[in-house]
């Protein structure tokens, strides 16, 4: 890796049963890539807006920690220029607000043995993404698509990564595709 620093920017999506929750997405530390980093999770938001529940929005934070990866610890907090809230306006039935859509997050880094991965849970999916009680294949690009272009945009202002706390390391976003079933966040790791 050529730095151990990554951003974390935080997204709160708010408007739906069970919310607010809560996203962060990590990227290379690039200094003054905070507004560019900031500006490709509002396009990724964005391009999901008419697949996800209308009344429900996200909002992309002001602040971003910049941590340590060797030591887990944030150093600074840099700031990004205010990006307005993403309102969603899909229509028709929304899907139990628990069930969400799982973007897998794959690199290349082995840590004892295994790959790292990381995983992006999207929450306020409508029934029309659903068939037979698992995402429907025609609704694949609606996730993928926006997960692409994020990937692609980061690459210029610090790329997509995935931090492992317990590892204390990091590692660039190889690829990222939508599991074909439904998951549910219950708690996060330690």
């Amino acid at each position: 890796m050529a730095t151990q620093l990554i951003r974390q920017v935080a997204v709160v999506w708010s408007g739906i049963g069970g919310s607010p929750y809560y996203s962060q997405f990590h990227f290379e530390h690039q200094v003054g890539a905070a507004t560019a980093s900031a500006v490709a999770v509002k396009n990724f938001l964005q391009a999901l807006a008419s697949n996800l529940a209308a009344g429900m929005t996200a909002q992309v934070q002001d602040e971003q920690n910049v941590i340590d990866t060797s030591t887990g610890k944030i150093v600074s907090v840099e700031a990004g220029t205010h990006q307005s809230s993403t309102a969603f306006i899909g229509t028709g039935d929304p899907l139990p607000f628990a069930t969400q859509v799982l973007l897998r997050l794959s690199t290349a880094q082995f840590n004892d043995g295994r790959r790292l991965r990381g995983r992006m849970f999207i929450p306020g999916n409508l029934e029309a993404v659903c068939q037979a009680g698992a995402l429907a294949p025609a609704s694949f690009t609606t996730y993928n698509t926006p997960a692409q272009a994020l990937l692609t945009a980061s690459s210029s202002s610090g790329k997509w990564a995935v931090w492992s706390k317990r590892h204390l390391g990091w590692a660039s976003v190889d690829s990222v595709t939508v599991w074909d079933q439904f998951a549910i966040l219950r708690k996060r790791r330690p």
